[in-house]
């Protein structure tokens, strides 16, 4: 039947030109009109008929504009098939863009700043502004946040179309509020590079109005008028002003359930003594809300009746539980009148709650996931990991693992230790395959019949460690990592490991070890902030015991205003005490935490893990360099 068929008729090469020429127009048009996934199918398409040497054409194209409208994980996809082919030495370069985007989808900054090819004057305009796109995400993966901001301003020369510089503006506006205080204060004081500074004065124009030092209206007209010429002195700060006053409304009544007896009433305290700090911050031309707090009593058991009581009570917003049992009981109900921000999160694999119940606390496994994060952006591929035995410790791997072998990565080996223990050899030997090295010494030695002179050997292809510990527990792994050989390596761990108070005698022998840990914590270190005084005058003993929960609950009450925001992008942040706060779709609050290394028993705040805390270019070095030296 084959033999058959009529042959397939093969259009004439300018009758082919001018269809495919009028898909093209077809594919740009969709664009003009938001439909970018339907570009794509006549792209798809375009490949599937075009001849072998054309196809990879298409397919880069393709991948472009997935990456360019916002569809990494389809972009990812097609990146996998385009990497099946030979790349035709034309398309090299944008094939190297393209490298570097799908690097910084899967957060290997360092590698995508290796990938990206230096701009030069004579490549399209389009072309640069994605190279600098590509440049400023990977600055910001890699802790480098001034260079970011000087891609994301050289970008927005580039750029033709209205909505593409209100996403830009947004862009810079999310980069300025990660930045440390400190670190925007500088910037501000760039005085030869006015859009640089005029976007740092902006930033901390706002944080004095979210502090009630003046109203919103106040400082943005001051910094419109100071800065008249500034790019975001027209639509941006307009709208700006908007979402500041949004973001400072409160419920009216809130209700606060907390354990405040038994054995969690010190935490419960710390937690309520923070939100009500949190509460009599708030600027004085803001209306403060009407805070009721319940007690769940010492088990969480009441918290159902409680929740009631509050509702009857007429809460408008309800704080809290924070026993896991008693989120539990909330998320088991078919709906709740009132929504809940609770305090502790539900197992994974819950029976999903209703959809007014947001998930907050300091969830120990995002501390792993960003350790994971940090290896791959620092290109560590393979890892050996140590964590106690038990259900902390097992829960800290799964995630660490879960989340670094999603990003590419390999653990190599994993082991457990005896938290009350003082001497971990046998598991340091047992990742770092010394054991089968002293087996290799006695098997020679028994081969020989006498005793040779041996030096151990640790396994080669592991480029990090990760720990999951207590301060007891780190100050010892940490020596004994190094005295079996493993002094080179990167090692990471949570903010566990610290205690929260400088205590240099103690924490020496964790030098060289990085962790995360809450701004709260770092940011207070050297020049505590006028909340953190007040706080450490009015409650010394639980500030000491609990700082992070007097962070959680500075948080909790800070959060309320912005859970539409959040929930409305999952990109979208806060920065708060315990970290940057983003909502993901089950409505589960993820934290991301600042980096710390000890220099001489002193936690110091780093940039990523591995950057040296006082190798830290001054303000306006990194700015003034071009974005493509990196």
């Amino acid at each position: 039947m084959a033999g058959c068929a009529a042959p397939r008729k093969q259009a004439a090469p300018g009758e082919q030109q001018k269809t495919t020429q009028a898909q093209v127009e077809r594919a740009q048009q969709m664009l003009a009109d938001g439909r970018p996934l339907a570009a794509v199918r006549i792209y798809r398409d375009l490949a599937e008929s075009a001849p072998p040497a054309e196809q990879q054409r298409w397919r880069l194209r393709i991948v472009e504009l997935l990456f360019d409208s916002g569809y990494p994980e389809l972009a990812l996809e097609w990146h996998k098939k385009l990497d099946a082919q030979p790349i035709p030495e034309p398309l090299a370069l944008r094939k190297r863009v393209v490298d570097a985007q799908a690097a910084v989808a899967r957060q290997q900054g360092v590698r995508a700043l290796r990938l990206l090819p230096p701009i030069t004057e004579d490549m399209p305009e389009a072309f640069r502004a994605r190279i600098l796109r590509t440049q400023a995400r990977a600055f910001e993966f890699t802790g480098q946040p001034e260079r970011a901001l000087s891609a994301w301003i050289q970008r927005e020369h580039l750029l033709t179309s209205t909505t593409d510089v209100e996403d830009n503006h947004e862009s810079i506006w999310s980069l300025l509020q990660g930045v440390p205080v400190d670190r925007l204060e500088q910037l501000a004081r760039v005085e030869d590079m006015p859009i640089l500074s005029g976007w740092a004065n902006l930033a901390l124009a706002v944080r004095r109005a979210r502090l009630g030092e003046q109203s919103v209206q106040a400082v943005l007209e001051r910094w419109r008028q100071q800065y008249r010429d500034h790019p975001a002195a027209d639509k941006f700060v307009d709208k700006l002003r908007e979402r500041v006053l949004a973001e400072l409304r409160y419920p009216p009544k809130i209700a606060l359930l907390l354990p405040l007896s038994g054995q969690l009433s010190d935490p419960a305290s710390a937690i309520r003594d923070g939100l009500l700090a949190a509460y009599y911050d708030q600027p004085d031309y803001i209306p403060r809300p009407r805070i009721t707090i319940y007690d769940t009593g010492s088990d969480g058991m009441d918290a159902g009746a409680a929740y009631d009581r509050a509702v009857a009570d007429g809460a408008a917003f309800v704080i809290g539980p924070l026993q896991k049992s008693a989120v539990a009981e909330l998320a088991g109900r078919m709906r709740l009148d009132v929504p809940v921000l609770s305090l502790n999160y539900l197992p994974d694999g819950s029976v999903r709650p209703p959809d007014n119940l947001y998930q907050f606390g300091l969830l120990p496994e995002d501390e792993a996931r960003q350790a994971a994060e940090a290896a791959i952006q620092n290109d560590h591929f393979n890892a050996v990991a140590l964590v106690p035995a038990g259900d902390w410790g097992s829960r800290m791997l799964d995630a660490f693992r879960s989340r670094f072998e999603e990003l590419g990565g390999v653990v190599l080996e994993s082991g457990q230790y005896n938290s009350r223990a003082t001497d971990y050899a046998r598991s340091i030997r047992a990742i770092m395959n010394l054991d089968r090295s002293y087996a290799r010494e006695r098997r020679v030695e028994s081969t020989i019949g006498q005793s040779v002179s041996f030096e151990p050997r640790r396994r080669q292809d592991v480029q990090m460690i990760y720990i999951a510990a207590m301060p007891k527990q780190a100050r010892l792994i940490k020596p004994q990592l190094d005295f079996h050989r493993a002094a080179d390596l990167p090692t990471y761990a949570s903010s566990h490991v610290f205690a929260g108070t400088v205590n240099p005698d103690a924490d020496w022998d964790m030098n060289g070890l990085f962790f995360t840990d809450v701004p709260w914590v770092l940011d207070n270190l050297k020049a505590p902030d006028p909340l953190y005084r007040a706080i450490r005058q009015d409650w010394p003993g639980l500030q000491k015991r609990y700082p992070r929960l007097f962070a959680l609950g500075i948080d909790a009450f800070a959060l309320l205003p912005h859970l539409d925001r959040l929930r409305g992008d999952t990109t979208a942040g806060l920065t708060g005490r315990t970290g940057r706060l983003t909502l993901d779709d089950h409505h589960r609050i993820h934290r991301q935490l600042r980096w710390a290394t000890f220099v001489q028993g002193v936690p110091k705040p780093v940039p990523r893990p591995e950057a040296n805390p006082d190798d830290q270019a001054p303000v306006g070095t990194d700015i003034r360099e071009r974005a493509n030296d990196s």
